[in-house]
């Protein structure tokens, strides 16, 4: 089984063999933008990888690729990817190498992510994922299983909240609110100290959490503004859904218990039943364990359909 995790910054592949085991991982930055550069970033990857777990093309029996954007879940294709300019409306199946001839998945990053944080913390019932870095997103599974809705469920960076603007450059306005990128500019705003020592002293999001966990003031606040912002723009959907599990992985979770006590207290106001919040060990290797899990279940559940007579290849949905 071959597992791709596609971002705009870098391309991570995986190789399991059939009882899970993981035979060889690369990766490969992407130095360019668009679809084409990116495109042959990949090749390169699945070469690598291939090439170090000693397996040849035609031994592998399913490929899933993790991207961003909204993914239509009967086709696969991407149909919104905001952070990949040009990527929307790519065969990304159809583009991959054509030596690969085994059937090729295509599922949202954040839904992938979601399978393998729900399995590693050990969750059951209805838990919801949430992918907290530059871009903000999240995948819900219930007992196991991936709940796409009509193929955009998840997408809370989209959620509009307070005075927010619809979208800016292509984010949504939670997520060009509190990403990343808007939790830095927020941390050198904060301490009031000319430009160039504001950005010696954050130069990014993993620098105000150091400062956060440190016990500066600045940013414990910035980190407990973002927090309870998010958990604002979560409370009705939490209290629809009533999860069991609330899991934070991505670059965010770095800030840690700073971020889990502030999530925490917010919540026990805004729902009736807090659910449990905790911070995915996974960190960014999340989709990429997804995509290997997901392309694992599929394979065996194929040889089971397959083993059945009447189920074949047209006993069920392949894009699972």
């Amino acid at each position: 089984m071959l597992g791709i995790d596609l971002g705009p910054h870098r391309i991570s592949t995986g190789v399991v063999d059939a009882a899970g085991v993981e035979l060889a991982t690369a990766r490969r930055m992407v130095r360019r933008r668009g679809a084409e550069p990116l495109l042959r970033v990949v090749e390169e990857a699945v070469d690598e990888v291939l090439s170090s777990a000693h397996v040849p093309l035609g031994e592998v029996a399913i490929a899933v690729v993790g991207t961003p954007g909204i993914v239509d879940p009967h086709s696969g294709s991407v149909s919104y990817a905001p952070s990949l300019p040009g990527w929307a409306g790519t065969d990304v199946a159809g583009r991959l190498p054509l030596e690969l001839s085994c059937p090729v998945l295509v599922e949202n990053d954040a839904n992938l992510a979601a399978l393998a944080v729900a399995e590693s913390q050990g969750c059951e019932g209805t838990v919801l994922a949430i992918q907290w870095g530059e871009r903000l997103g999240a995948g819900l599974t219930i007992s196991g299983r991936l709940h796409r809705g009509t193929g955009a469920a998840g997408e809370i960076g989209f959620i509009r909240h307070g005075n927010a603007p619809r979208e800016s450059d292509g984010r949504g306005p939670l997520e060009a609110s509190i990403g990343a990128e808007a939790i830095v500019t927020r941390a050198r705003a904060a301490v009031g100290d000319a430009r160039e020592g504001a950005e010696r002293l954050f130069p990014d999001a993993a620098a105000v959490f150091s400062a956060a966990a440190d016990g500066r003031a600045e940013a414990l606040q910035v980190v407990r503004d973002v927090a309870r912002e998010l958990s604002e723009a979560l409370a009705p959907a939490l209290l629809v859904l009533c999860p069991d599990a609330v899991i934070v992985s991505g670059g965010v979770a770095r800030a840690g218990s700073v971020l889990l006590d502030a999530m925490r207290s917010a919540l026990d106001e805004l729902t009736l039943i807090p659910a449990r919040v905790e911070i995915s060990t996974l960190a960014e290797t999340a989709t990429l364990k997804g995509a290997l899990r997901l392309g694992l279940d599929e394979v065996w559940q194929r040889s089971l359909d397959d083993s059945i007579p009447g189920r074949g290849q047209d006993g069920r949905p392949r894009h699972t």
